[in-house]
């Protein structure tokens, strides 16, 4: 398939006032001004488009770590109360979330650089392990609604992978930021660390101290991790949901994650139940 620059929607909706002008002169439906002043006006438009949609691309010297989040599924399971998801749940259960390209700053995230168009067939090569690693719990209902097969790596494609492909010199193909995200899972192994300290899924009443989930984590990678819960406002219970650590971007070694950089979820009580799928 042939590569197309995209912008994703978020930065087309404000780009659209712009282009209409610029492609549709005097029939555009926003022209209400006399003729020889909207020609003059269309020429300024076209002079400032270039910096202007370039202001919307995240600068590349703002990227100084990857946030890398796994979630533990059968949690996700409970927050999106879907029982195709907890069909769809297997193996240890700990996730791919995401792999977000940051900054050491408050700005947050660097996302939604124009990219080529995503297709899911171009990761035909590695789709067995992505669907392994980086499952989504509902694609399937999610697809059939949306008709968008893989929705869930369109979505983190646009937002996080394209900025790491612009970023991260070792980043060269849609492939390569997938392939990465897989190989950081298998390093960084959250169920691994948690088996090792004796930490196990139980049901109510077997809540694990969340001090001891930090230190096993902490013990396994040599840093602290940033771990977030599903609190639930109905039952009044936590439950273990998102561990997230930081990496430097060339070693893809884990770091101490900035203060800004907090996960995904909610803060954790002192103590949290950690579910089986079937809770």
């Amino acid at each position: 398939m042939q590569d197309e620059a995209v912008h994703p929607p978020e930065i087309r909706c404000k780009m659209w006032n712009r282009l209409d002008l610029l492609a549709n002169g005097c029939n555009s439906p926003i022209w209400r001004w006399p003729r020889r002043l909207a020609f003059l006006l269309t020429a300024v438009f076209c002079l400032a488009a270039v910096p202007a949609l370039a202001a919307d691309n995240p600068p590349c010297s703002q990227f100084k770590f990857y946030a890398f989040a796994q979630y533990w599924m059968p949690t996700l399971c409970l927050k999106e109360n879907s029982a195709l998801c907890a069909e769809n749940t297997d193996g240890n259960g700990w996730v791919i979330h995401g792999l977000w390209p940051d900054s050491d700053t408050s700005a947050g995230d660097l996302v939604y650089c124009p990219s080529r168009k995503f297709y899911v067939d171009d990761l035909e090569d590695i789709l067995p392990q992505l669907q392994s690693a980086w499952p989504n719990p509902i694609t399937e209902k999610r697809d059939t609604d949306r008709g968008n097969r893989g929705w869930l790596w369109r979505h983190e494609w646009y937002k996080h992978g394209a900025c790491a492909m612009k970023c991260d010199t070792s980043i060269g193909s849609m492939n390569d930021y997938f392939d990465s995200a897989i190989n950081i899972h298998q390093q960084f192994n959250v169920a691994e660390a948690l088996e090792k300290a004796r930490i196990g899924p139980g049901g109510d009443g077997q809540n694990v101290e969340t001090a001891k989930i930090r230190r096993a984590i902490r013990v396994k990678f040599g840093v602290e991790p940033t771990v977030k819960c599903f609190n639930d406002k109905n039952s009044k219970k936590s439950y273990l949901f998102d561990v997230t650590l930081c990496l430097d971007p060339t070693t893809r070694q884990a770091i101490a994650c900035p203060k800004h950089a907090s996960g995904t979820g909610e803060l954790c009580p002192a103590e949290v139940i950690y579910p089986h799928a079937s809770d």
